[in-house]
């Protein structure tokens, strides 16, 4: 029986965990519409990414691991619900057609447009979660999740999360998740999800 083992993840470790994203999320919806395909050059970019936003916050990051080797991550933070839009973001946003056909163009919208969702409450955000594509549906993704919602109950938090895909909606509804909003955006169905204080 192939056993997992869920840590802290490491300030070492951030680098191996943003591969492990890039991995888990280059066939996701929204990520083939902001960065236009599936290749290694795209999941490259991806993993530059993930790699800046697991050092910006590095609250709560933990991982499942076999061995050595990781094979999932889940982020998460409290979020204050002060949602920050820059100005460049909000124009583009306030545009009746905006032009998208640049990365950096496509990538803004789709973060504001997240951002103009996030519940103005204080809450435990949820992302970004990944497992490698080979390790899914091994109990890894449900580890995680279990470990995350036994945080927010500690801290006696609602939760919040974006997804892209409905098998993932399926999912985090197992774990006491609801639709609260959901939005296209770049042609992709974003679904917004909330979940109460559990007494």
């Amino acid at each position: 029986m192939t056993t997992f083992e869920i840590k802290q993840m490491r300030p070492a470790e951030t680098e191996e965990a943003a591969e492990v994203l890039s991995h888990a999320m280059l066939r996701n919806p929204i990520n083939v519409a902001v960065y236009q395909g599936e290749s290694e050059n795209e999941r490259q970019q991806i993993e530059n990414a993930f790699l800046a936003l697991l050092r910006d916050r590095p609250e709560d990051l933990i991982m499942a691991k076999q061995g050595s080797q990781i094979v999932g991550v889940c982020r998460s933070y409290i979020c204050r619900g002060d949602r920050f839009i820059s100005q460049e973001v909000q124009e583009l946003l306030d545009t009746r057609n905006p032009k998208l056909s640049s990365f950096k163009d496509r990538h803004n919208y789709w973060v504001g447009c997240w951002a103009r969702y996030d519940p103005s409450i204080v809450h435990r955000h949820l992302g970004p979660i990944g497992v490698l594509p080979e390790y899914q549906n091994l109990g890894v993704g449900t580890l995680l999740m279990e470990r995350y919602c036994r945080l927010v109950d500690e801290h006696k938090l609602p939760a919040y999360l974006e997804t892209d895909t409905l098998t993932n909606v399926s999912f985090y509804r197992k774990f006491g998740f609801n639709i609260i909003d959901e939005v296209e955006i770049l042609e992709a169905m974003n679904y917004f999800m909330w979940r109460e204080i559990q007494e």
